[in-house]
């Protein structure tokens, strides 16, 4: 009973996940998205293995590799953009007609 009362929980983290997707609560590329479908993936994955059932195995995996990259993707967007607010704050150089005439 336990066994399936955590299989139960760990699909509900990627029923949610979608859920909040098709809801417009978030976006396929919003890090808890992603988060919640690499952990619902992950566990049933673990018990798809256990099972040796091939087709969940397959699903599953799949839906961990995918969830993965897109995190890891995130996290490159995420960085470019603190790259670009940093860059966008910096004083930009002033071209010779603007800068002052010397006295």
């Amino acid at each position: 009973m336990a066994y399936q009362a955590v299989q139960i929980l760990l699909a509900s983290f990627t029923v949610a996940a979608f859920a909040a997707l098709q809801l417009g609560l978030t976006g396929p590329s919003d890090r808890r998205y992603l988060l919640a479908n690499l952990i619902g993936a992950g566990g049933l994955l673990i018990f798809a293995i256990r099972s040796v059932e091939l087709g969940f195995v397959i699903t599953n995996g799949l839906w961990v590799l995918v969830s993965g990259a897109g995190l890891l993707g995130s996290g490159r967007w995420l960085q470019q953009t603190r790259r670009s607010r940093r860059a966008a704050r910096r004083p930009a150089c002033r071209l010779e007609s603007e800068r002052p005439a010397p006295p």
